[in-house]
């Protein structure tokens, strides 16, 4: 059980890493870098994954039994998780837009 939790806390600790690494992009170096689009995409895609056994814990047994968790503590991290990839997804999904250059004066 000690090992279930310790591996559910690495995943959910790598997985806001990687959004927040994911929140610096702006539009435009979306719109010019392909690859950067496509690992956008799984990021997405892996936080949605993640997010599905997670919402099941927090509103316990009458949605799945399999993820009854008796642990406060637990439970509580995966409100926090949960509502902090509920934010990294809507920064990651509408990036920041782009800022326009000044153009200076001489």
């Amino acid at each position: 059980m000690l090992l279930t939790y310790i591996l559910y806390y690495i995943i959910s600790i790598f997985t806001v890493i990687v959004g927040i690494y994911f929140c610096r992009y702006t539009e435009e170096d979306y719109e010019y870098n392909p690859s950067l689009r496509r690992k956008r995409r799984y990021v997405v895609i892996w936080i949605y994954f993640i997010m599905t056994p997670l919402q099941a814990m927090v509103t316990g047994p009458r949605i799945m039994f399999i993820y009854q968790v008796n642990n406060p503590i637990i439970l509580f991290s995966a409100i926090c998780f949960v509502i902090l990839y509920m934010f990294l997804l809507g920064a990651i999904e509408t990036p920041k837009p782009t800022r326009k250059k000044r153009k200076k004066f001489k």
